[in-house]
């Protein structure tokens, strides 16, 4: 039995809270889905913050601003269609 698009993002998900169950995976999101006809699999990205904080500077080199955001990190996950096993994970 074929698997549907919001049974494959279950899966996905579940896949990465197993993989980094040490960590506490924050603001885990959906960011992308794909089927991929020709292998009978679904692409599913997603993203979560890391911990660590980027600095960012913008505005003129006299008077820069100094701004801070979370790091995110993203896993592209491929589900099979047909069993929704996992195939395999690859940084996004």
């Amino acid at each position: 039995m074929a698997i549907d698009v919001k049974q494959a993002v279950q899966r996905a998900f579940e896949h990465a809270r197993e993989l980094y169950k040490p960590q506490d995976l924050q603001d885990l999101r959906l960011e992308a889905v794909e089927y991929d006809e020709l292998h009978k699999e679904w692409k599913i990205t997603v993203g979560f913050d890391t911990g660590k904080t980027i600095k960012k500077k913008s505005g003129m080199n006299l008077f820069p601003e100094t701004s801070y955001e979370t790091q995110r990190a993203y896993k592209e996950f491929y589900i099979d269609e047909e069993t929704g096993a996992m195939k395999k994970m690859l940084m996004a």
